[in-house]
């Protein structure tokens, strides 16, 4: 149905809605007397947002344990894992502020996928690693973000939104204005905005996230389990897979081990892992058993991946001293 041909009502409140957020309207739909917009099931609609960030010509890293790189590496795979698992209890917390959404974040963080990074300069530094991680993962984004289907990319923001009471205030105003109707904020469109926020004491991560929220929350289709031991959970949990990049390059060693699957989709992230970088915040290794994997590490990787993954030849210095045993 063309704008045209919707209620008045819609007509307003969806020139309202594009008013307020600086972003245009994807679609719209009715259900008996109540009217909903959304925004686009992407990056599109955002573009010219404070909540996206265009990943052209920018190096990442995610900072991750031993056994968090060997899991990524071997199976060729980043996973975004839900909400449920999240060191941070109050994800979402700004969406209470939208009226018929006061009291179902914690129903919903199982249906919200996420995978933490941040700009390489911003990474590597001692306080980051001595907070998230023992090793490095530096690496691209290599496909259009603006293909992605379902999944959004953004600098988080720290603090509460400033939209939120501002479109609180518009629903109400609408509804006193149009009183037979009521108005539907789109669920997905706000957590395209509000799982970006985190609270003020956070700020110093700077964190970049990639977002994944399944169409009408349902992911059954798309999302795995595992069982995990955790300092933020115990038990089965969720999380979405996303295929790493794969090249196509012609590697002579380790033959015996199969190459990773290219796998073609535009539709989610295409990520490139450019290179490793291992710290020395791990007492049970160091430089000489860097030195004595490196080589064959090289070389596992150019045979899963395709093509040449840089493992860098020194520890990176996090500053973390450890006390000698005895």
């Amino acid at each position: 149905m063309e704008l045209e041909d919707w209620p008045s009502a819609m007509k307003v409140y969806n020139e309202r809605v594009q008013d307020l957020f600086g972003m245009p309207i994807s679609g719209a739909s009715q259900s008996g007397n109540v009217l909903s917009v959304r925004f686009s099931k992407g990056n599109y609609d955002y573009k010219d947002s404070n909540y996206f960030l265009d990943p052209k010509n920018l190096r990442f890293s995610h900072l991750t344990t031993y056994r968090g790189l060997f899991g990524i590496i071997n199976s060729g795979a980043l996973r975004l894992y839900n909400l449920i698992n999240s060191n941070d209890p109050n994800e979402l917390f700004s969406i209470k502020g939208i009226p018929t959404y006061e009291n179902v974040a914690e129903n919903i963080k199982p249906y919200v996928y996420t995978f933490s990074f941040g700009e390489t300069e911003t990474m590597l530094k001692p306080k980051m690693w001595s907070k998230y991680g023992q090793v490095a993962i530096n690496f691209e984004i290599v496909n259009d973000p603006l293909q992605w289907e379902y999944y959004r990319i953004s600098n988080m923001h720290y603090g509460e939104s400033e939209f939120v009471p501002k479109y609180a205030a518009l629903l109400k105003l609408m509804h006193e204005q149009y009183s037979p109707w009521k108005f539907d904020p789109d669920l997905e469109s706000m957590l395209g905005l509000l799982a970006f926020h985190k609270e003020e004491e956070h700020k110093d991560e700077q964190e970049v996230r990639l977002l994944f929220v399944p169409f009408l929350l349902q992911d059954r289709h798309q999302a795995n389990y595992d069982y995990r031991v955790s300092e933020m959970r115990t038990g089965l949990t969720k999380y979405i897979e996303i295929p790493l990049f794969v090249g196509n390059e012609n590697v002579m060693t380790v033959s015996k081990l199969k190459r990773h699957p290219i796998i073609n989709d535009d539709s989610r992230p295409l990520i490139k892992i450019t290179s490793i970088e291992f710290g020395d915040n791990e007492p049970l290794f160091d430089q000489t058993k860097l030195h004595n994997l490196k080589y064959e590490l090289n070389d596992y990787l150019r045979a899963r991946f395709g093509y040449r993954i840089e493992v860098k030849d020194e520890l990176f210095k996090t500053g973390v001293e450890f006390k000698a045993l005895g």
